[in-house]
């Protein structure tokens, strides 16, 4: 019924400005709505509903002159096309202006792509990951110079005479840790050294008994002068080089991972949680366990259970061990949260007073001058008891107490 009337509309109104003819025309639509109805409910039971377009298509075409008609039939056989919107025609390689711009492109792609490999052959060399040609050991070095400054290689294949065979490295080992220890040289100094040995022997393969020993004095050292970065790099190298170099001081150092993981999860988040219980189900595994790792052990369950009066006890008994100097220094990286929630601790547990000097013995502050120190750092409120000794006050000290973050300590010992 719309199209029929559409059609009227154009031919015989619309154009023509008559606007009575329009008026006569809707009248008589609306007054055959229901019989156009009908028709069109007989002809979709007749034909099918292609049919029934094409039949659609017909009414309207009879209804225009010959000229419009034709162009109805052109438009019903091919589909829209938009005349502002260009063609684009497909090109091939016979163009001259597109296959210029292909070479162009592979130019540019070709270049892009060896800059890329450049980048990854760096990357791969100062992030000390093996190839299988290095691990072959296909490379001997024949430079006799026991102190070398640490140049990173860019290149593919390193110079077998800037590198130093095993016999010169176990020296050079040797003179770089007496200079440390005679206070000759610096730690950055030493930092420069180490990095230098690990890149000679990354180059010629060698995983041995001097690789294991470059490690575990690299890492002591950084234990000492606060080098977290460092240390962990130390840590990760060994744990894998333990697999196939066994080493008289293993025990020690997987203390050292335990308590390096355990102050992770004071810094960091929870991926750092998981590492740690990697490490004790590793741990744990073992048929028996040294000193060094019964501290660990220790360390970690008294501060998971919050057993504040056993820390300055269980580091009294570190300092009896092998290096025990070492497992201090890393359990000194833990103390102030450790403290702090432990004064909180005391303060929520105790009433009315907690003396200054119960304090100190509990916490291994020393004097009873750091003692107050520490109390009044924390925001504690001071006062006397019923002896007249120097007291925190509980009750009002609950609320006031700030538990302290641990050191973010980066590389070179910074915080």
């Amino acid at each position: 019924m719309a199209v029929i009337v559409s059609a009227e509309v154009e031919s015989g109104g619309l154009f023509t400005k008559d606007w009575s003819r329009l008026d006569s025309i809707t009248a008589s639509a609306t007054d055959s709505g229901k019989s156009a109805l009908n028709k069109k409910q007989l002809l979709s039971k007749k034909l099918g509903s292609g049919d029934l377009k094409n039949h659609k298509e017909e009414m309207l075409s009879s209804k225009l002159p010959k000229e419009e008609r034709n162009k109805v039939k052109r438009s019903a056989s091919r589909p829209y096309h938009n005349p502002y919107q260009p063609v684009l025609e497909p090109v091939t390689d016979g163009d001259p202006v597109f296959a210029a711009g292909k070479r162009i492109f592979q130019s540019m792609q070709s270049e892009r792509l060896a800059a890329a490999f450049r980048e990854c052959r760096s990357v791969w060399r100062t992030t000390e990951i093996f190839s299988d040609e290095m691990k072959s050991g296909t490379i001997v070095g024949r430079n006799m110079t026991l102190e070398k400054e640490f140049l990173r290689m860019n290149n593919y294949e390193a110079d077998p005479a800037e590198v130093r065979p095993p016999e010169i490295l176990s020296k050079a080992l040797d003179l770089i840790l007496e200079k440390y220890r005679s206070s000759q040289v610096d730690y950055i100094y030493m930092v420069k050294q180490f990095k230098s040995l690990r890149q000679d022997l990354l180059v010629q393969g060698i995983r041995n008994e001097i690789s294991v020993r470059l490690y575990e004095e690299h890492a002591r050292v950084a234990i000492q002068c606060r080098d977290v970065g460092e240390l962990n790099q130390c840590l990760t190298q060994l744990k894998d080089l333990y697999r196939t170099v066994p080493s008289a001081d293993e025990e020690e150092f997987v203390a050292y991972s335990l308590l390096y993981e355990i102050y992770a999860t004071f810094v960091s988040s929870s991926s750092n949680r998981r590492n740690l219980l990697k490490n004790l189900i590793e741990v744990y595994g073992r048929p028996t366990k040294s000193d060094h790792v019964s501290f660990a052990l220790k360390w970690r369950s008294a501060l998971s259970l919050n057993e504040y009066w056993k820390v300055h006890g269980l580091i009294e008994d570190a300092r009896g061990l092998k290096n025990g100097n070492l497992l201090v220094g890393l359990t000194n990286f833990m103390m102030a949260p450790v403290r702090s929630k432990a004064l909180l601790t005391m303060a929520k547990g105790f009433r009315p007073f907690v003396p200054v000097d119960t304090i100190v013995r509990r916490l291994g502050l020393g004097t009873r001058t750091e003692g107050v120190s520490f109390v009044e750092g924390l925001g504690a409120v001071l006062g006397e008891d019923e002896d007249g000794e120097v007291a925190m006050n509980c009750k009002e000290s609950v609320s006031k107490i700030r538990v302290q973050k641990p050191e973010r300590i980066t590389a070179m010992g910074g915080s």
